[in-house]
């Protein structure tokens, strides 16, 4: 289902461009962001400290212009890395005997493809509001613990997220946080006893939500 909306939403994007008369509307955007409080109260992970940082780029096209509203749609690709001491399932991706024991991982990273849109409202010729939603797709992720490297392409989260944007001739910096975040389990991070016990189904849910405090810089380039 996720492969299949990523594709539908991939080709409509690209034709919608092929298509546009404009021919300088679209932007290069690096990306930034850092997550708080990680070990959030409604999950109760098994962690210590860490911290979440994210880095990216995308590509976007400027595809409705109107009096005070633009719309833009784009395509990305970033890395989510954990930096800390983090609960680990051992068991996690073992078809053979597993032993249910306490493990940690210092370095945990998820490659993501991203599908950015973004609803801007130009304030003055150089300060704006960005309203931005990401659906995230993982394709890879990765530790330094003993456990398999794997490819993968399932649905990550779905974020929404405000920020405030000046521009400079070409150049566009922007400074947010994120609004709303649905988020898939993710099955690698030890969740606490007690927790898993009140919620049998936990693993089975398509997205939940999950709002902790993140961050945002982006600067951009538009062409």
């Amino acid at each position: 289902m996720y492969k299949k909306l990523f594709l539908i939403i991939c080709v409509s994007y690209f034709s919608f461009s092929l298509f546009a008369q404009n021919d300088k509307n679209w932007e290069v955007n690096l990306n930034y962001a850092y997550q708080f409080d990680l070990n959030k109260s409604n999950e109760r992970l098994i962690n210590n400290t860490q911290d979440l940082h994210q880095y990216g780029v995308s590509v976007k096209r400027l595809l409705v212009d109107k009096n005070r509203f633009q719309f833009l749609g784009g395509i990305g690709y970033s890395r989510q890395q954990i930096l800390g001491s983090v609960g680990v399932n051992h068991c996690y991706g073992n078809d053979g005997p597993c032993l249910m024991y306490y493990l940690t991982t210092p370095n945990y990273t998820i490659e993501l493809a991203e599908i950015p849109f973004v609803f801007r409202f130009p304030i003055t010729d150089k300060f704006g509001i960005d309203i931005t939603a990401i659906p995230q797709f993982r394709f890879y992720q990765n530790d330094n613990y003993d456990l398999e490297p794997k490819f993968l392409f399932d649905m990550n989260s779905i974020e929404i997220y405000s920020a405030v944007s000046y521009t400079f001739q070409h150049i566009r910096l922007s400074l947010g946080g994120r609004l709303m975040n649905w988020q898939m389990p993710d099955k690698l991070f030890y969740y606490d006893y007690d927790f898993l016990r009140e919620n049998p189904n936990f693993y089975e849910q398509a997205l939940y939500r999950y709002n902790p405090l993140k961050l945002a810089f982006s600067i951009s380039y538009a062409f």
